[in-house]
């Protein structure tokens, strides 16, 4: 069940992450070689008391501090593996990552994938052990790794993931609502204009002549998809799609996909007609 919060508990929400905001600045510049968690966590706490509010994490079933914070040579254990996270038979849990792979990698944000988790290793990292290596024999996690491998190359090619990482401006929702049928679709935009489009489905059925709505007219090439069969997919999405003048989602054009079951595939969003890209910084 869905809360609808109220207007009153919205300004107190948007109150909370402006002081929060606030803090990360501090912390920030208080981080320096020899600082230890400790003094970060003092810092934060005396901020939230000068401020009259009252840290989120402090006494939440028994945890002793306001914040959360480790060094980098520190690991978190118990959080499982990410394969051992998918729901599902054996080769649902594979497209399953794959689509979180690829849905992580358009959304804003910083990517991060810890060791062993590209080539979808099922235990959990180990300090006094290696990786399991001896899983590349096996072709799941073999095109699991070189899937992961054209994701990062695909990341670092296209700016439009990641030039305006840090404003609205680089990224617009086209549907976000479709909770029956649990598809999403949003658009990531670089400084020049270029767009790139993500239809994500995050359930095990099929979707056909699924219609989303489009900013520009023309051929939407497809760039790249997680049911690929090299990567262990079913290879069920065409080269391209071409939009019709059928208004959706707030467009005037709109285009009817083939949306494999737990999967995200990339399209690229043709040029206005005369449109000219914006030079680059």
């Amino acid at each position: 069940m869905i809360s609808i919060k109220s207007p009153k508990q919205i300004d107190k929400m948007r109150e909370s992450c402006k002081l929060t905001k606030e803090l990360f600045l501090i912390l920030e510049d208080k981080i320096k070689p020899g600082i230890t968690t400790k003094e970060l966590d003092t810092i934060a706490y005396e901020f939230y008391k000068k401020h009259g509010a009252t840290p989120n994490f402090l006494n939440y079933n028994g945890y002793p501090a306001t914040i959360c914070a480790s060094v980098n040579d520190e690991v978190v254990h118990g959080k499982c593996s990410m394969i051992n996270k998918m729901p599902g038979e054996y080769e649902d849990k594979f497209s399953s990552l794959r689509a979180f792979y690829a849905y992580m990698m358009a959304h804003p944000g910083k990517k991060l994938l810890f060791m062993g988790q590209e080539f979808a290793q099922f235990i959990e990292w180990k300090y006094d052990s290696a990786l399991d290596w001896l899983l590349l024999d096996y072709d799941a996690h073999k095109k699991m790794q070189e899937y992961v491998k054209d994701l990062n190359k695909f990341y670092l090619k296209n700016n439009q993931f990641w030039q305006i990482d840090y404003s609205w401006e680089g990224f617009s929702w086209i549907s976000n609502d479709d909770y029956t049928q649990s598809v999403i679709s949003f658009r990531r935009i670089n400084k020049a204009g270029d767009e790139i489009i993500c239809v994500c489905n995050f359930v095990p059925v099929s979707r056909s002549d699924y219609r989303i709505g489009v900013p520009v007219s023309g051929s939407y090439k497809t760039l790249l998809t997680t049911d690929d069969e090299k990567y262990g997919g079913n290879g069920g999405v065409k080269p391209s799609y071409q939009s019709e003048k059928i208004p959706m989602h707030g467009y005037e054009n709109s285009v009817s996909l083939d949306i494999p079951a737990l999967s995200v595939t990339y399209y690229k969003v043709p040029k206005k007609r005369g449109a000219k890209s914006k030079k680059q910084n």
